[in-house]
């Protein structure tokens, strides 16, 4: 039997972020092996971390990413006032809780329209599929510049905020402000409900494998971005966030920059396919369950690329619950408070929120004077990182019959659909198929 090698090359694949290369192995008929390369360069934020004030820690970590920066933002302070016992006001909770639908909105907008799309209406990006969709677009950058002004004026701009602290805000927005948000949210709201129509129509490929969602879990949020108590599995595993680094377990591979984690010895996937799973239709928005209901969208999802049509149901579920926020602090009207006061000591704190793409958990261990002695910032990309390579895996077994340009297509749309974010999780995608 005689040795063939077979390469093909997507070494600057566009609409994701990041750089990573797909190594596959055939023989006889089977896959043998699928690797993940993931070949970001390490930026090592967690040694940058070290020795620095934890007053500042919320401001270095929001450089991790432009898309999610208000997320690691979130998940800083969080941690900050879990080591240093601060308790913050239920008004900063939900300005808190606004800044991230305002977030998720605009990085879905993003996503579906300018990423994705393209895949399913056969254009190589969102500027070629302008000249004949150029309403798709439009409406995709009319809902990105909703959630992007939810972000600039409760975060003080639209990137890498400026008004999110530790024990509060140093800005609070006006009642011009919120009534600004209101009138945002009304108007985007047929564009979201639009985008959800749209992508319950297309017939994205099918991929199924067993395997457990991941997702925060609360005891006083039903659907929880922030504020997360653990860690809740579609299988019923439940754990503190203090049992983080215990229960989810990474293992570094020589082929990668990111490392591989489990939970319970199970590859999780996160994100907003497991967002709708772990926590169920049941815990949207009433006007979401009715326009599910209407469109015929299955209570369970368990494709691989409906991560697509999670995210488009959560980005109308968003618009009704940040409107709902934004009533809520107009009928109370906002109370001038001053942030709380940061008390260093000898303390470790953790905290878990929930980005665009998933779970993200930092942990920060400081000295008596507040500074940084250790870090770990674990974020949804890596996370997903071992669970894609098990969905490759399984696709490739699934269509082994297929010309390797329609191979190449499905992983290309595979992994678009995860919506990952290398840069975080350690351009793409160069994919090495081994025949025998």
């Amino acid at each position: 039997m005689t040795s063939e090698e077979r390469t093909i090359k997507l070494e600057y694949i566009t609409r994701v972020e990041g750089h990573a290369n797909v190594y596959v192995r055939v023989s006889d008929k089977e896959v043998e092996e699928v690797r993940m390369q993931v070949i970001e360069t390490p930026r090592f934020f967690e040694a940058m971390l070290k020795g620095r004030k934890i007053k500042d820690a919320h401001t270095i970590v929001s450089r991790i990413c432009g898309i999610c920066d208000f997320s690691h933002t979130l998940a800083s302070v969080e941690t900050t006032e879990n080591a240093l016992g601060m308790q913050v006001s239920e008004q900063t909770k939900l300005l808190r809780k606004l800044v991230m639908y305002g977030q998720h909105i605009y990085s879905h907008a993003l996503h579906l329209y300018l990423l994705s799309l393209p895949d399913y209406l056969g254009f190589p990006d969102a500027i070629q599929m302008a000249s004949k969709y150029p309403e798709e677009v439009k409406r995709g950058m009319r809902l990105k510049k909703v959630g992007n002004e939810i972000s600039r004026i409760i975060g003080g701009r639209a990137t890498m905020s400026i008004s999110i602290i530790p024990g509060g805000f140093s800005r609070l927005p006006s009642k011009e402000d919120l009534e600004k948000i209101n009138s945002l949210l009304k108007e985007g709201l047929e564009d979201a409900k639009k985008t959800l129509e749209l992508f319950a129509s297309l017939e994205p490929p099918k991929l199924f494998r067993e395997t457990p969602f991941a997702a925060i879990d609360s005891k006083k949020e039903n659907y929880p971005l922030i504020l997360g108590d653990g860690i809740k599995t579609s299988d019923g595993t439940y754990f503190s966030k203090e049992e983080f680094e215990k229960k989810y377990v990474e293992q570094a591979r020589d082929y990668s920059y990111a490392k591989f984690g489990t939970i319970d010895s199970k590859a999780p996937m996160v994100g907003a396919l497991a967002r709708f799973n772990v926590h169920g239709e049941e815990n949207l928005a009433s006007p979401t369950k009715s326009l599910l209901k209407s469109l015929s969208i299955s209570s369970t999802l368990t494709n691989r690329y409906d991560n697509n049509l999670a995210q488009a149901i959560e980005l109308v579920d968003f618009f009704y619950k940040a409107k709902e926020i934004t009533e809520q602090l107009l009928s109370t009207g906002i109370k001038e408070e001053v942030p709380l006061q940061l008390l260093p000591k000898e303390a470790s704190g953790v905290g878990v929120v929930e980005a665009p793409r998933g779970i993200l958990y930092h942990r920060y261990s400081l000295d008596k004077e507040g500074r940084i002695q250790s870090a770990n910032i674990v974020t949804p990309t890596a996370m997903n990182v071992f669970s894609l390579e098990l969905d490759i895996k399984q696709l490739l077994s699934e269509n082994l019959n297929l010309p390797e340009s329609k191979m190449v297509e499905l992983i290309e749309k595979l992994i678009r659909a995860y919506d990952p974010c290398y840069s975080c999780s350690a351009h793409f995608l160069k994919l090495k198929i081994e025949r025998k």
